[in-house]
C-alpha cells in the first residue's frame, strides 16, 4: 500500500506541476511535436538498410539482406574516401570554429567603447544569417582568376599569376574552414560574450590593484572562468564534427563549392549518400551509409563528453 500511495502523490505532484506551467507546456508542444513527426517517426526508416527496399512493396515486403549493404559500403574505395574528406573537412573546420570565437569574443570584451562594441558584434553576426548559396556565389567571384583576392595578392607580390583557389584540391579544406569561420565566428563568440559578462567585476578591480595586464588578465580570470563553456561548445563541437561543426555546413559546401577539379577533396560521405540515394535511386545502400554516420556522430559525441567529464568534471550528461 505505501508503494502505490506513493506513486499517486507522485503522478499528483507531476499533474499539478504540468497544470500549474500549462501555459509553459503549451509552448514547448510545437516543438515537440516536430520533434516526433520529423525526427523520431523517421526512425522507422532505418530498418530499410538490412532490406532491397522497393518504394512501391514497403519495407516489410521488400527482400531482406541483411548486412548485405553495409559489406559492399566497406568494400567501396569511393565510400572511404569520402570518409577520409569528411574527417578531413570537419577537423579541419572543428579547429577554427573552437578557437576563433574565443579569441574573437576575448577581443571583443576588451573594447571598452560601447558605441563602437555594439557595431562590431552587430557586423560580426550579420554574415551568420546569410544563406550558404549566396555565401557560396560571394566566394566563388571574390576566389576566381579574376577575383578580388587574386588582385591582391599580385598587387602585394605574394604570386605571379592568378591562380583558382576553390579548383585546388589540396586547399579545397582550408578554404572551406576560413569561409565557415567567417560565416560563424560573430555568432557563436555570443555565448562566450554571455559567459563572460557572468564573472563578477570585483576579480578584474582586484587583478588591475595587483598591477595585472590586460593579457593577464584574460589567461588568469577570463579564460578559466568561462571553462566550463569552452569544454559544452567542445563537446557539441565533436559530437557535430562529421557534420561540419556547430554551424553544420559540410554538405552546403560541398555541394556548392565542390567540382570536379577538387572532386577528391571536396567528395564528403554526405555527398556520397545523397548521390547513391538520389541519383542511383540505391536507397536501402544510401540509408545503411547514413546509419553508419550517425553511429560515427554517437561515437564521436559520447567520447568528447567522457573525456570531458574525466579531465575537467564539466560534461553534458
Amino acid at each position: 500500500m505505501s508503494n502505490e500511495a506513493g506513486k499517486k502523490i507522485k503522478l499528483s505532484r507531476i499533474g499539478n506541476s504540468l497544470r500549474q506551467q500549462k501555459y509553459l507546456q503549451l509552448m514547448v508542444l510545437p516543438g515537440l511535436i516536430w520533434l516526433i513527426v520529423f525526427c523520431y517517426i523517421p526512425m522507422v526508416g532505418l530498418f530499410a538498410a538490412f532490406f532491397d527496399y522497393n518504394p512501391f512493396l514497403g519495407i516489410l515486403k521488400s527482400p531482406f539482406v541483411g548486412f548485405a549493404h553495409f559489406k559492399e559500403l566497406f568494400h567501396d574505395e569511393l565510400f572511404w574516401n569520402s570518409v577520409r574528406n569528411m574527417f578531413g573537412l570537419s577537423l579541419t573546420k572543428t579547429v577554427f570554429a573552437i578557437i576563433m570565437p574565443i579569441l574573437f569574443a576575448l577581443m571583443l570584451n576588451e573594447i571598452k567603447n560601447m558605441t563602437l562594441k555594439k557595431i562590431v558584434q552587430t557586423a560580426s553576426y550579420l554574415p551568420h544569417f546569410i544563406s550558404w548559396v549566396v555565401v557560396a556565389g560571394l566566394f566563388i567571384m571574390w576566389l576566381n582568376t579574376d577575383g578580388i583576392v587574386n588582385h591582391v595578392l599580385m598587387s602585394l607580390g605574394f604570386t605571379n599569376e592568378p591562380q583558382a583557389h576553390l579548383n585546388s584540391p589540396g586547399g579545397f579544406w582550408i578554404w572551406m574552414a576560413i569561409i565557415d569561420t567567417w560565416k560563424e565566428t560573430g555568432w557563436w563568440a555570443i555565448i562566450y560574450l554571455a559567459a563572460i559578462a557572468a564573472i563578477p567585476v570585483e576579480q578584474y578591480e582586484s587583478a588591475v590593484v595587483d598591477g595585472a595586464s590586460r593579457i593577464r588578465r584574460m589567461i588568469s580570470i577570463t579564460i578559466p572562468s568561462i571553462k566550463s563553456t569552452i569544454m559544452m561548445v567542445v563537446i557539441l563541437s565533436i559530437g557535430s564534427m562529421i557534420y561540419g561543426g556547430l554551424s553544420g555546413s559540410n554538405l552546403q559546401q560541398s555541394l556548392l563549392f565542390g567540382n570536379s577539379l577538387n572532386y577528391d577533396n571536396s567528395m564528403i560521405l554526405e555527398t556520397y549518400i545523397v548521390n547513391m540515394g538520389l541519383s542511383q535511386g540505391r536507397f536501402s545502400y544510401a540509408i545503411a551509409a547514413g546509419l553508419i554516420l550517425s553511429l560515427l556522430s554517437f561515437v564521436l559525441f559520447s567520447g568528447a563528453n567522457a573525456v570531458s567529464r574525466k579531465l575537467t568534471n564539466t560534461s553534458l550528461y
